[in-house]
């Protein structure tokens, strides 16, 4: 998560994988613009998500700029499509218990910690669907046999 001031870049870090070791909020720094080591440090090769337009220093480079709302979109399609799955396995009469599916916030992000904590509920969300589309066989033809990292959507 990057914002910036007059000043100082704002970085949150966020663990998104699928089993965090860790809390989900990773780490916070409030660094210089002049520190570009630093900077390069935190930010060169991670996806990135902006609270609002920012320039960063010349050479450093995220490895993507995610947009918020369309990877809830991308999440919400996936926890869509295996509850269709799951209700074409119950047509026949089965008797099986629907799966309690995450219903993922809205992200309507104030600052830039709001939206490190709407991106870690979304990736704690995920996480918590992908552990019953694979606990059901009929579910895993709805991504594969593996745990999938949180499906992340860049800005157009």
């Amino acid at each position: 998560m990057l914002d910036t001031t007059d000043q100082e870049l704002v970085v949150w870090q966020v663990n998104i994988s699928p089993e965090p070791m860790v809390s989900r909020l990773t780490g916070a720094w409030v660094v210089s613009h002049s520190r570009t080591t630093t900077i390069q440090h935190l930010v060169h090769g991670f996806p990135s998500v902006r609270h609002r337009p920012i320039d960063l220093p010349a050479g450093v480079n995220s490895s993507a700029v995610i947009d918020m709302h369309a990877t809830a979109d991308a999440v919400r399609r996936e926890i869509a499509s295996a509850d269709a799955a799951f209700t074409a396995e119950i047509a026949d009469g089965r008797n099986r218990e629907r799966p309690r599916w995450p219903v993922l916030p809205d992200v309507t992000p104030v600052n830039v910690l709001a939206l490190a904590t709407a991106l870690a509920d979304i990736a704690h969300d995920w996480a918590e669907f992908e552990a019953p589309r694979l606990s059901r066989p009929y579910l895993v033809q709805c991504g594969g046999p593996r745990v999938r990292p949180l499906p992340l959507e860049e800005s157009r």
